[in-house]
């Protein structure tokens, strides 16, 4: 039995159709009864009555027909939540640790960490967060290839720079990072809300986060000319630099995220429920340092303060 509602679904000539066959059907059902149609069609009684009886029967078929017509059914999009994605702000942060120990490598002991703050809005319904998910080739710069390759040391950066751009190395980035705020990581329809996903926890093992050995680097680098892909096809984030930085007064200063995670090389996907959404990269900001004294961190911080503060 089909629902009246449902006819909402046939293309309109599929409707039409269907009226003139109901209306044709509704004649016949007269005749039938009266032997003679209304006098208003007159006409088909000068048929002989087995033209009358094919052309009930064809007209059945046709109704049968447009029955199983394809219906338009409502794209999934159109099912699914309107949902916006405002923005995507990766946040470096840095904690001092003075009660630590100074090391060669970092005279200042602190800690450094990677999240990214997303805003959202529903418009519909409740929908539930998933996950973030980066995807990509990051290319090395002439610092990592040679830092990672034992071989590469001693050579001047014009050699390192000319290998670059022949072989082009770089790592493979798949990574999948749950929200760690708001708990539960819900939003609600009509409702719009920042949320915080963790890529990296705050470490104080390296200031570079190189405390990987360079044996374990190398399973991560491939190669586009020739082809030659990397044993290990998700590079450890520790592995990683993530930001650009600048030498002032022979201090390196972080200006910003590295080209490759706002160019387009790395792809960011929203899971929402079992969908997933693409990121434009025109969406993803330029990296925000927040530094943190010793009793607090981004746990304990508002987002909406991180987010919409301005940086000058």
């Amino acid at each position: 039995m089909i629902n009246v509602s449902d006819l909402n679904l046939y293309p309109i000539w599929a409707k039409i159709i269907g009226a003139l066959c109901l209306v044709i059907i509704l004649l016949i059902s007269i005749f039938v009864l009266t032997k003679r149609f209304p006098p208003l069609f007159f006409f088909l009684n000068l048929y002989p009555i087995r033209a009358k009886i094919i052309s009930a029967l064809c007209l059945v078929i046709i109704l049968l027909i447009l029955i199983f017509v394809p219906r338009k059914m409502p794209s999934p999009s159109s099912e699914f939540p309107e949902f916006i994605i405002h923005g995507v702000l990766p946040v470096h942060t840095i904690k001092k640790r003075p009660n630590m120990q100074p090391h060669e490598d970092f005279p200042i002991p602190e800690e450094q960490g990677l999240y990214f703050v997303l805003e959202l809005s529903s418009k519909n319904q409740t929908v539930n967060v998933s996950s973030l998910e980066i995807e990509g080739r990051l290319y090395l710069n002439m610092r990592e290839y040679a830092f990672y390759l034992a071989e590469n040391f001693g050579k001047k950066p014009p050699e390192l720079d000319k290998e670059i751009a022949k072989k082009k190395p770089y790592l493979e980035i798949k990574w999948i990072i749950w929200p760690s705020r708001p708990d539960p990581p819900k939003l609600d329809a009509y409702d719009n809300k920042l949320f915080l996903f963790t890529l990296q926890e705050p470490t104080t093992e390296s200031p570079n986060r190189f405390f990987l050995t360079k044996d374990d680097a190398r399973e991560y680098i491939g190669y586009e000319n020739p082809e030659q892909r990397p044993k290990l096809e998700s590079t450890h984030p520790n592995l990683v630099e993530f930001t650009e930085t600048k030498i002032i007064n022979n201090k390196a200063i972080i200006v910003g995220l590295r080209d490759d995670f706002r160019n387009g090389n790395i792809n960011y996907c929203l899971k929402i429920g079992e969908r997933k959404i693409p990121i434009e990269k025109e969406k993803i900001k330029n990296l925000k340092i927040e530094y943190f004294e010793q009793e607090k961190d981004i746990m304990q911080t508002s987002l909406e303060e991180i987010y919409y503060r301005k940086t000058y």
